[in-house]
């Protein structure tokens, strides 16, 4: 299990270990002498050294000095979520990873199951090793007082689900929740829940990705690539890892009988002008990056209606393997025969990637 925590959350760290019953990679984030102090203390209680004997404590520490627009936003503006994660990852001691996010709570065992479902079907392995195939765990949120977007009480692990029956009983009674449904329906909705309340066929299923979703997922460590630092704070810091798996080719699969659940609390608002927050540009500017990586075409592009003539024409443009066609060629130029290829091909007009012009 890989998880990343500031100090605020440190309970939450040895109840997921408790749960996970495994070896663990948690990267703590602290910001001065005093936080030393505490991480010290908490370290040196011998109740909660047994809960670490089996983990790797990796420590993050920074000054930061918050240059935001936003009123009391420092660690929104200025938290390394991405730094943290990485951590965690080039730390982890093993070959494979459980990404999570430390306010979410594995059920029990879960080490030993994800073990068990391993030897008992090879193709989970090859998938992961062979076949570039991540592993999600349904997410979902639990609230002692059924679904309330803004709870005055915060669940505690005595409201956690016994079971995956347990946790579609809440379902039902509306105790439990997909989490994030209510804010970005987008968050967890490639899961296919529904699916998966009634899914018997096979350990798994498959799924496609699509932009904005964000699961917890179980993968195989070398090769994958690590979170982008230049994004920090609140938005687009794990989504944009996703992004660049979907374009280095990796496939998902939900497993059938794990999942995550997170205890509500009261919320804290967070306002945000997204075309101001500074995490927004550094999305936009991290697609050029990856298209000169993986050359592949943005997916909003291959989806345009306009021609390729017109699409390859396009500051934007990857230069994909389908831009070099014939049909990239503008007809006025191809259909221009009294003109030599090397006058056409010096126009300012032409979009430079057909295979005449790329002759010279």
């Amino acid at each position: 299990m890989q998880a990343s925590a500031s100090l605020a959350k440190l309970d939450n760290v040895i109840l997921n270990l408790r749960k996970w019953y495994g070896p663990g990679s948690i990267a703590l984030y602290i910001q001065s002498s005093e936080d030393v102090d505490l991480i010290s203390s908490w370290l040196s209680n011998h109740t909660i050294g047994w809960h670490l004997r089996a983990s790797n404590i990796h420590v993050l520490m920074e000054k930061i000095v918050d240059y935001s627009p936003y009123p009391e936003a420092s660690i929104q503006w200025t938290y390394p979520y991405n730094a943290l994660r990485n951590l965690a990852l080039e730390n982890t001691g093993s070959n494979y990873f459980l990404l999570l996010d430390v306010d979410l709570i594995v059920t029990p065992n879960s080490h030993a199951t994800i073990r068990g479902l391993m030897r008992k079907d090879p193709q989970i392995v090859d998938k992961m090793r062979r076949k570039r195939t991540l592993f999600v765990l349904p997410a979902f949120e639990v609230c002692p007082g059924g679904i309330n977007y803004a709870p005055e009480k915060s669940a505690t692990e005595g409201d956690l689900p016994k079971s995956k029956h347990d946790l579609i009983n809440m379902v039902e009674k509306n105790a439990a929740w997909v989490i994030y449904h209510d804010v970005t329906p987008k968050n967890q909705g490639s899961t296919q829940s529904e699916k998966w309340y009634n899914f018997t066929e096979a350990p798994y299923y498959p799924i496609d990705w699509e932009l904005a979703y964000e699961p917890y997922v179980i993968g195989y460590l070398p090769g994958i690539p690590r979170f982008w630092t230049a994004i920090r704070g609140y938005g687009y810091d794990k989504v944009s890892w996703f992004h660049e798996l979907h374009r280095a080719g990796y496939a998902m699969n939900v497993l059938r009988d794990l999942y995550v659940v997170h205890l509500c609390h009261p919320r804290t608002p967070i306002q945000v002008d997204w075309e101001k927050w500074p995490n927004t540009r550094k999305f936009i500017e991290f697609d050029p990056f990856l298209m000169a990586k993986y050359g592949n075409c943005r997916d909003w592009c291959s989806a345009s209606p306009d021609s390729w003539s017109s699409k390859c024409g396009w500051d934007s443009c990857a230069q994909c393997s389908d831009c070099i066609t014939d049909e990239t060629c503008p007809d006025d130029c191809k259909n221009n025969p009294q003109i030599s290829w090397e006058e056409r091909c010096a126009w300012e007009t032409c979009v430079g990637k057909c295979p005449a012009c790329l002759q010279f």
